[in-house]
């Protein structure tokens, strides 16, 4: 899994599915939490420079193994698949 860096760096955009996208932040990261201070998550938003489509990653910590990802490029790599 990538890290929750300045750029993400994963195998394809879920979008359209170019290798190796170059995806740069567009927001700073920003914290949340359930109502009982509990599931602590760091969120950073990203956009693929060539297609514009938007990502958005989280962690438990700045810099930290992204355990969380939308939209889940696993998901969308099958329908590209079947097309």
């Amino acid at each position: 899994m990538p890290n929750l860096d300045h750029y993400l760096k994963i195998d394809r955009c879920p979008y359209c599915s170019i290798d190796n996208p170059n995806l740069e932040t567009v927001t700073n990261a920003f914290l949340t939490k359930s109502d009982d201070e509990q599931n602590l998550r760091i969120w950073v938003t990203y956009k693929c420079k060539r297609c514009g489509g938007v990502i958005i990653a989280s962690s438990n910590q700045q810099g930290g193994v992204v355990f969380e990802m939308y939209p889940k490029s696993d998901s969308l790599d099958a329908i590209f698949l079947k097309r």
